[in-house]
């Protein structure tokens, strides 16, 4: 699935932590501790040197359940047992952050929003499409929601339509669900 963001290969703990004099060659190339990140989540956690078990992880934990995406782009973390860890992560990698202004470089809510708003109006035409088209139009949504990305987004927006959420979970192979 698209993202409308630069990525890397990112330490999720800091190779050399604040205080160090050295890079720690024990996470400098520990497989478990690289992940792959958007430039400004990595820009935003920083060197923060995090304990693992205080946050949740995309590669490791079930954050699609934990995290609440809401109209307009909106990231907050869902009710439950996880709400503490799903608040540290969306803290750590600033996933509430909204831009003060057009120009500004971390556009991530305006691209879940634009995405947002592509997925209501998917929904919107699929539920007054024809009936004939309705194959046709799930396949179509599917493609566009590959090409924009946000797949919580997407997934959120179709949450009422098991077909929908299927879909796109079949199109999105090795997304944790």
């Amino acid at each position: 699935m698209h993202l409308d963001a630069s990525l890397a290969v990112e330490h999720v703990r800091p190779k050399k932590p604040p205080g160090a004099t050295d890079v720690l060659p024990e996470r400098a190339l520990a497989w478990d501790n690289f992940l792959l990140a958007c430039t400004n989540c990595n820009a935003t956690k920083g060197d923060t040197d995090v304990v693992l078990a205080d946050y949740l992880w995309p590669d490791r934990d079930d954050t699609f359940h934990a995290l609440q995406y809401r109209i307009g782009g909106q990231v907050d973390s869902a009710a439950g047992q996880d709400k503490v860890r799903a608040d540290r992560l969306i803290d750590l990698v600033g996933l509430r952050k909204m831009p003060d202004t057009p120009e500004a470089a971390d556009r991530r809510w305006l691209n879940r929003r634009e995405a947002w708003d592509m997925a209501e109006r998917a929904r919107q035409r699929l539920m007054t499409c024809p009936q004939a088209a309705r194959e046709l139009m799930r396949e179509q949504i599917v493609e566009t929601a590959k090409a924009k990305g946000f797949w919580s987004v997407w997934m959120t927006v179709f949450h009422g339509d098991p077909d929908m959420t299927a879909r796109l979970i079949a199109a999105s192979p090795g997304t944790r669900w």
